[in-house]
């Protein structure tokens, strides 16, 4: 198992968030990759962080291609059945019910993969408390799988699941992988801490700042819901146009 973290001009943001998360929950630095777009990039991080960790180039141009590019290079050039992504701003994550176990939480939730037949698992996208109480502690039907933290089976029997957008394509993973694995694994009484749109770098940044990013929110939005109909809907949100899945929808 690897956890994967890709990143893009955070090399500071890293140290202090992810990495620093990461070690305080005893991962091991062999255990880390870390997936920048470029040469330049990665010497940057090497100088932040330090030279233990396996830094990985991908040379992708945002989101969707570095995601499709994690998919593609540990299906293709590794032996590796289960990742784990992340991503590099994250500091903590909240256990509505007791002391979070990294190391439990990963190991009790590819079992559970394991157990149901499926591929993609995450976590709920926000901490709320009374939205997390509300739900089953563990589902499997179509709720959304934040991009910010899952982890993947890499099932090389089934066509590999690749996106064609850049924001929302964790809800494009996440409908795919409903679609082939007949549903997709999520602790909803687990949420991430991190604070969407308000880094510096990732997304935002690769997309040319937040007005670009919205007006991407807004067409990939229409786009999901016209390809994937009856699995979402369009939702205004106060940042932008975003999709809201359809929890009881049926393979």
């Amino acid at each position: 198992m690897k956890i994967v973290i890709p990143s893009f001009n955070r090399e500071h943001m890293i140290k202090v968030k992810t990495l620093d998360f990461l070690h305080r929950n005893n991962i091991d630095v062999d255990e880390i990759d870390i997936v920048v777009e470029t040469e330049e990039m990665k010497e940057r991080y090497i100088e932040s962080i330090g030279n233990q960790y396996n830094i990985i180039v991908s040379g992708t141009t945002g989101v969707g291609e570095k995601r499709n590019f994690v998919r593609s290079y540990y299906r293709n050039e590794t032996d590796l059945e289960e990742i784990v992504c992340i991503d590099d701003d994250i500091d903590k994550l909240i256990d509505i019910d007791k002391p979070l176990d990294l190391q439990m939480l990963i190991e009790d939730a590819f079992s559970l993969c394991k157990k149901y037949g499926i591929c993609m698992w995450g976590l709920c996208p926000f901490h709320n408390p009374f939205f997390m109480s509300r739900s089953p502690l563990i589902s499997t039907n179509l709720k959304y799988i934040c991009g910010a933290f899952f982890g993947l089976v890499i099932d090389r029997s089934k066509y590999i699941i690749h996106t064609d957008i850049d924001h929302g394509e964790d809800y494009q993973f996440t409908m795919e992988h409903f679609l082939r694995d007949g549903g997709v694994l999520r602790f909803n009484h687990i949420s991430i801490n991190t604070k969407y749109f308000e880094q510096k770098g990732g997304i935002c940044e690769s997309l040319g700042g937040l007005k670009n990013r919205q007006k991407q929110m807004k067409d990939n939005s229409e786009y999901l819901v016209e390809r994937y109909e009856g699995m979402c809907c369009l939702k205004l949100k106060k940042l932008g146009y975003d999709i809201r899945l359809n929890g009881s929808y049926k393979k």
